[in-house]
């Protein structure tokens, strides 16, 4: 512990002196002031506020006082002048001597045309009988900004001094001992205060400090107001002979006329104009000073500051410049400016503002300044409206359509949006950011040929030598969509060279880092480890280079890319492992499963599972791989034809993923063979095949061997979506650990949120709300966000009754739970079991929400209602599903192998019902549902015929049914062909099991795909041959239809 003066407790420079690491962590005042001194302001008050949160209430009034000032000193520079203000208060309440903190505080109010420090000074040490170091402080102050610096924390005297104990104790005293006499410098401040009337305080209406804390516990976030300053002495007719620098100067110089005031704001704004900023707030200072409700002069500083970013204090001069002019539009507009950029807090004012203007002078910029502003904050409808009543009154060029169409883009109308946007290039033919706009929205609509010309607009920006790392960036990504990912990697490639040609530009950075990680993941689905692991540290490096390491964008790529190494790293170690034996789920730990889920900072891992990082990729390994049957790949491949083109989903958001088609038909042969051969020895009295226990998820986490069931059934199907997108955490969630298993972690979809319509889903908003009104009028209950159950109330059941149409919105207003102080409620859709008479099963949740501050986009964006599907996968719910599943699979296997097709074709189509509404794998449920369908099918030798129509996903088929015979109805029509129906069956039941014998033969006939595609390099390899540019049914199926 460092000496204290006996004149000071602290050493009289910029720097106060350091802590003691055993009083104080070290290491994080050490960072702090690392940051202060590279210029990471914000940075910097965060470390000392984590220093704060943590030692305040043991360390002693010093400490304490000199870690609040530095904390000023760097909110000070991030323009946070309020909160500096109240640090330097109440490091001055913790002790009275620190000199820093009057000097920083002096600064901070002379800058704003405040009271100076001098009354604080005359009130706070007077009380302590401190004045012996006056001088220093005016030497402090003359500094200027140099009090602005951050200040180390000094060592504290020690908290008291001990008597002797031979020493007599001193005598009671009633009275207090009367203070040392000031002199010098020191008997002037006594009267400063008291001679010249000070400038009027801040409105009460100013934003309250979210600092203020009472001194006896202060923490950092603390945001209970402070008790207020006593009021300084009342001013006295008669001026002290002599009196401090600042206030002879005032007493000195003449009173400013209003004329003189004028000339000066105008040279002010002149000196603003010319980003001569300091200079100016100096100047509207003192007019300030002199009229503190000069409109001009409030406007001006609060616009300079503006400029520097510094919004709160703008922020206070533009609103007390509405109190004096509360109908100034100019006042109002400017606000509106301000308050844009100052977060969740400020957006209804900001609104407020910026409708003020429209409404007091609509011109088309003030329509557009509303309609760019909402649009930034997610209400898209309004920023619609407001950016076309801009156009009707005169804003209609190309910058005008752009704008216009990311609103409306961004509320899922992609054909309106491709309009405006080919507006914008026919006022601009060479408007590059329009044609990646354009491009992009047609990326996202993705169904039928917007891919396609989405692809032609890419290729035209690269032609035009004109493309940017973002175009390069979101061409890559969709190669990697539409699972073409060896083009997708040249293609990010080729943008990480452009990015690093400019990189000193900061868009251009974070390209590269969202490039790496996006080049590292398409050479890892194709099987070049070494290549993709190389990526995938680069991202992480770049993540560590980048803003927030644990969170944000930057983080969780650096978090992806992390999980993704690992993974690679286990596939390129396993490459000749057999597929039998080798099974995700089990390979890597439960914890590990959890951070690759939900993205967490690799040291959750670490440090919770202690899991260790797999080895890196010896020389050479490569080399070593087993040889591959490219042959006899292409010959299933082929064979499996008929299941790859039946996947793809012609719905809006959906790209046509060769990758999945390639899955998919090796994935639903295999199922097919698989179901083939239980049915045949099931029939022959023979038991079913045998599973090895470590390659395979059933039977918990023993994994012991057992004889084939319906879960690795379902295994197969799952395993190839692993394998096939391995960026992607698909993992069963009963085998995630336990706690977060019982918790409920399961499928989240959002169909619509506020006024964005969530692309692919969209489409389910209408039928999904109607579901949850019928269930509203049967049930008469709700549950909460805690999943407390509720009984609806007369009232809510008749508003329920007469909410049509059915919207969100309408049930929402209609339920009025917010009355209860509820920000959310959801329904359960209930489901009949099939093989358990009176049995009802917990089918999906429709989720209605407010959401937070918290859950939007970083507390950016105004509040909105979300509405969207919700599965939690509880052990009960598990359990519940498990034996309806295993009930189903041995009645699907009984029938078949009675040739009784029809009732197993039955029996397929309701196991995949269930599946759509149990979701239980983390990732790739969809394609999952509608394999089992393809594959059970072709198993019971009933292939299916049709494709699924445009515009329908069968998964929400499954989950607006209340029984698989709702289902079945609906989906029956393009999945079973007419010989396989009951009514077929019915017509001819010989000429139907005679058409299943020939599929049973074509299927005897093929090459297992166990055989041809034994390892799991040979199944990665297997999806890496080329799509055929006409693929075809295999001619055995295709004379069947």
């Amino acid at each position: 512990m460092g000496n204290a003066s006996s004149k000071s407790p602290f050493a009289h420079s910029a720097l106060a002196v350091s802590t003691n690491v055993a009083e104080l962590d070290g290491d994080v005042e050490a960072r702090a002031m690392q940051l202060y001194q590279t210029k990471k302001y914000q940075q910097a008050a965060e470390a000392f506020t984590e220093a704060i949160d943590k030692y305040s209430d043991a360390l002693h009034p010093h400490l304490l006082a000199a870690l609040l000032t530095n904390r000023a000193a760097c909110n000070k520079r991030c323009g946070k002048l309020k909160s500096a203000m109240d640090d330097c208060q109440h490091a001055i309440t913790a002790n009275p001597s620190c000199l820093r903190a009057f000097a920083t505080l002096h600064e901070i109010r002379r800058a704003l045309g405040l009271p100076t420090t001098d009354e604080y000074i005359s009130e706070a040490w007077g009380a302590a009988g401190l004045y012996s170091d006056l001088e220093l402080l005016d030497t402090l102050i003359d500094g200027g900004d140099e009090s602005t610096r951050a200040v180390g924390v000094a060592a504290a005297p020690p908290v008291a001094t001990q008597v002797p104990a031979s020493a007599p104790a001193p005598a009671a005293s009633t009275q207090p001992a009367p203070a040392p006499k000031p002199t010098g410098r020191a008997a002037q401040l006594q009267n400063v205060g008291k001679t010249t009337p000070s400038t009027p305080s801040a409105p009460s209406s100013w934003p309250a400090s979210n600092r203020a804390a009472q001194m006896a516990g202060v923490k950092g976030r603390q945001t209970a107001s402070a008790a207020p300053r006593s009021s300084p002495p009342a001013p006295k007719p008669a001026a002290a002979p002599t009196q401090n620098r600042q206030v002879a100067k005032a007493a000195a110089a003449p009173a400013m006329t209003m004329m003189e005031a004028e000339q000066i704001v105008s040279k002010s704004i002149m000196q603003i104009n010319m980003r001569q900023l300091s200079e100016a707030q100096r100047e509207l200072s003192r007019v300030i000073a002199s009229h503190p409700n000069h409109i001009g002069a409030l406007i001006a500083r609060g616009t300079s500051h503006a400029i520097e970013g510094n919004y709160e204090i703008a922020h206070m001069d533009l609103t007390r410049a509405e109190e004096v002019e509360p109908n100034l539009v100019e006042v109002k507009k400017r606000r509106a400016q301000v308050r844009s950029g100052m977060g969740q807090k400020y957006i209804d004012g900001a609104l407020e503002d910026f409708q003020f203007v429209c409404d007091k002078e609509p011109t088309a910029e003030a329509f557009r300044e509303l309609g760019v502003f909402a649009g930034s904050v997610k209400l898209y409808k309004r920023a619609e409206k407001a950016l076309k009543k801009a156009m009707k009154l005169g804003y209609n060029d190309a910058k005008a359509h752009s704008q216009l169409g990311v609103v409306v883009c961004s509320q899922g109308n992609i054909k309106e949006a491709c309009e405006h946007y080919n507006k914008a290039l026919e006022l601009n033919p060479g408007d590059t950011t329009a044609m990646l706009q354009i491009a992009q929205a047609n990326k996202e609509g993705a169904n039928f040929d917007m891919h396609a010309e989405a692809e032609k607009w890419f290729k035209k920006i690269i032609a035009s030598g004109s493309a940017t790392s973002i175009a390069y960036k979101l061409y890559g990504q969709m190669m990697q969509g539409c699972g073409k990912h060896e083009y997708g990697s040249e293609l990010l490639n080729k943008g990480l060279t452009y990015a690093e040609s400019a990189s000193s530009k900061p868009e251009d950075v974070a390209q590269m880092l969202e490039m790496r990680y996006w080049h590292a993941v398409c050479l890892h689905a194709i099987g070049r480890h070494r290549e993709a692991i190389a990526s995938y540290e680069e991202a992480m490096d770049w993540s560590r280079d980048g803003m927030n390491e644990n969170g944000g964008p930057f983080g969780n790529l650096r978090n992806k890319s992390y999980y993704g190494r690992e993974v690679a790293l286990l596939t390129a170690h396993r490459w000749n492992a057999k597929w039998d034996e080798f099974c995700l789920d089990r390979e890597v730990s439960e914890m590990f499963k959890e951070g690759f889920c939900k993205t967490l900072p690799k040291e959750f891992v670490i440090v919770q599972s202690g899991h260790v990082a797999q080895r890196p990729i010896p020389a050479g390994l490569e080399k070593s791989r087993a040889p591959f049957d490219q042959g006899g790949a292409e010959s299933l491949m082929n064979a499996g034809m008929h299941f790859g083109r039946r996947v793809h989903l012609k719905c809006q958001g959906f790209l046509p993923n060769q990758r999945q088609w390639k899955m998919s038909c090796y994935a639903n042969l295999e199922l097919a063979q698989a179901v083939r051969s239980c049915v045949e020895a099931k029939r022959s009295g023979e038991p079913h095949p045998r599973v090895l226990g470590r390659g395979a998820t059933s039977h918990g986490k023993a994994g012991e061997d057992h004889d084939f069931g319906w879960r690795d059934a379902l295994d197969i199907l799952v395993k190839w979506r692993q394998l096939s997108e391995p960026n992607d955490p698909v993992v069963w969630v009963d085998l995630l650990p336990r706690p977060l298993f019982e918790q409920g972690y399961g499928s989240h979809t959002p169909m619509s949120t506020g006024d964005t319509k969530v692309s692919r889903y969209f489409m389910a908003c209408a039928e999904s709300a109607k579901v949850m009104r019928e269930v509203l009028l049967d049930s008469h209950t709700y549950h909460d966000g805690s999943s407390n159950r509720f009984s609806m109330s007369a009232k809510q059941i008749e508003a329920v009754r007469k909410a049509h149409p059915a919207t969100p919105q309408n049930l929402w207003d209609a339920m009025n739970v917010t009355s209860l102080g509820l920000q959310a409620f959801y329904i359960v859709v209930p489901l009949k079991s099939h093989t358990r008479d009176g049995h009802t099963m917990e089918g999906t949740r429709l989720v209605l929400n407010m959401l937070t501050n918290d859950e939007q986009d970083g507390g950016k964006c105004a509040p909105q209602l979300e509405f969207s599907i919700r599965t939690p996968c509880m052990p009960q719910r598990a359990e519940d599903y498990d034996v309806e599943f295993a009930n189903l699979w041995n009645l699907m296997i009984a029938a078949a192998a009675r040739d009784e097709l029809d009732e197993a074709a039955d029996l397929a189509l309701r196991m995949a019902y269930y599946w759509y509404n149990w979701l239980f794998i983390s990732r790739g449920n969809a394609i999952v549902g509608l394999s089992v369908m393809l594959g059970f099918l072709c198993g019971l030798g009933l292939p299916v015929s049709g494709f699924v129509p445009e515009h329908t996903q069968p998964d929400w088929y499954a989950m607006w049914s209340y029984d698989g015979d709702a289902y079945i109805k609906r989906v029956a029509p393009f999945i079973l062909a007419k010989h396989a129906t009951r009514e077929g069956f019915a017509k001819d039941r010989n000429a139907a099991i005679a058409r299943a014998k020939k599929v049973f033969a074509w299927i005897d006939h093929l090459p297992r795909v166990a055989d041809v595609l034994p390892t799991v390099g040979s199944r990665i390899e297997a999806m890496n041959l080329p799509w055929p540019d006409n693929p075809q049914d295999p001619p055995e199926l295709e004379k069947l239809f």
